[in-house]
């Protein structure tokens, strides 16, 4: 039997039974705010043929559905894609499956609990300029008191009589 490959010409029959082996799964930001689009990447290689599809696969209904992205190879061994960016609140889970050239599989969910994120939402500046302005408002309270003290001082000083 001939394997054939899509530009690759046609090969000998390859004995390989072991699936790629997928490591390192990571994403570029810690912290996903709303509809930023993070980075995913996983270090993907095989020993026997070589790795041919590597695919993300997220899901933001808890696991009901799953969307397939194709990872695309970054180095020898390193395949990235982008999960895109939803509303905050959004719960968001992925795993990593790779195939080597004769369909041996590989899939990597981070011991069956997923890899999972939840999307925070934006920075809002004006949520915290209330807090911000706050201190520089007690300090200017504070200095007009004192302003207000030290002058009313001065003039019940002024005012009094000499002994």
């Amino acid at each position: 039997m001939l394997v054939s490959y899509a530009n690759e010409g046609t090969l000998p029959p390859i004995d390989d039974i072991t699936p790629p082996i997928i490591s390192e799964v990571n994403r570029d930001m810690q912290t996903v705010q709303e509809y930023q689009s993070p980075l995913v990447w996983a270090i993907v290689a095989d020993r026997d043929t070589a790795v041919s599809l590597v695919l993300l696969s997220y899901s933001t209904d808890n696991g009901l559905t799953w969307i397939n992205v194709t990872m695309s190879r970054n180095d020898k061994i390193t395949f990235q894609s982008h999960i895109p960016g939803f509303a905050a609140g959004t719960k968001v889970m992925y795993s990593v499956t790779a195939y080597d050239y004769v369909n041996n599989r590989a899939f990597e969910n981070n011991a069956g609990e997923y890899y999972i994120y939840s999307v925070v939402p934006e920075f809002q500046l004006f949520l915290f300029l209330p807090l911000l302005l706050l201190p520089a408002a007690l300090i200017a309270v504070f200095v007009h008191r004192a302003r207000a003290k030290k002058e009313g001082m001065f003039k019940i000083s002024a005012r009094a009589k000499p002994l």
